[in-house]
């Protein structure tokens, strides 16, 4: 991750626009957090992380830190993915592993997984991409086509369940089970209700890229809040 996020850094920039200038000047500098979570919503294993990027960046010839202009960013996301997916890989690989690419049915890269986990144990604990498959074909059922990308990302919004902020590590891996509405013997067990709760939330960094001689005073809370 670090070593993608200083990549993309190269490419951070602020808008000039003074004395009739309007352009975007490279700066090189922006300030992250990063949030690494290891599960789904569903508590599925699924390492990953967030990126949240304040809108500041240090703009050297000014003196000054002003508003952050990303377009460099975006028009650089394939490339920034392969970056962080190489990073990722060749780490992989040094712990021991061997990975293999993967694809999707039309052939599109779709990065890798580590060789010898079977299909059947991908498709176990990919509960969020079940329910997101789920949902688009609901929605070319009912529409008479497939959804475009944006169609699919509010999909896959409306489908996701509620963050639990906070949760221990003993709940993460021995949920407890609900209370049924009724007792067995008296015929109901609650049908259609979910029996185990979901909690989630399992770790949390702050990371920093930023020249610290030129920041004004910047508290980050960081930590790791559970370690499953």
């Amino acid at each position: 991750m670090r070593e993608a996020l200083e990549e993309a850094e190269k490419y951070s920039a602020t808008p000039v626009r003074l004395a009739g200038v309007n352009e975007n000047r490279t700066t090189g500098n922006w300030l992250v957090a990063a949030y690494t979570h290891d599960t789904s919503r569903e508590l599925d294993p699924q390492l990953h992380t967030h990126v949240v990027a304040a809108n500041l960046t240090y703009d050297g010839v000014e003196g000054r830190w002003k508003a952050l202009q990303v377009s460099g960013l975006y028009d650089r996301r394939s490339y920034l993915t392969e970056v962080y997916r190489n990073a990722l890989a060749r780490e992989v690989r040094a712990l021991g592993y061997e990975i293999e690419d993967r694809r999707d049915t039309r052939g599109r890269d779709k990065g890798f997984e580590i060789a010898g986990c079977s299909q059947d144990l991908l498709d176990k604990y990919s509960q969020r991409l079940a329910q997101r498959d789920a949902a688009i074909q609901e929605f070319t059922r009912e529409r008479g086509r497939a959804p475009t990308d944006n169609e699919v990302a509010v999909l896959v919004r409306e489908t996701r369940a509620d963050k639990l902020q906070e949760i221990s590590t003993e709940r993460v891996r021995n949920p407890p089970r609900a209370t049924p509405a009724h007792s067995p013997h008296g015929g109901e067990r609650g049908r259609g209700k979910r029996l185990v709760s979901r909690p989630r939330i399992v770790r949390r960094e702050a990371v920093v890229s930023l020249d610290t001689s030129r920041a004004p005073a910047i508290l980050l809370c960081c930590g790791d809040l559970l370690r499953a």
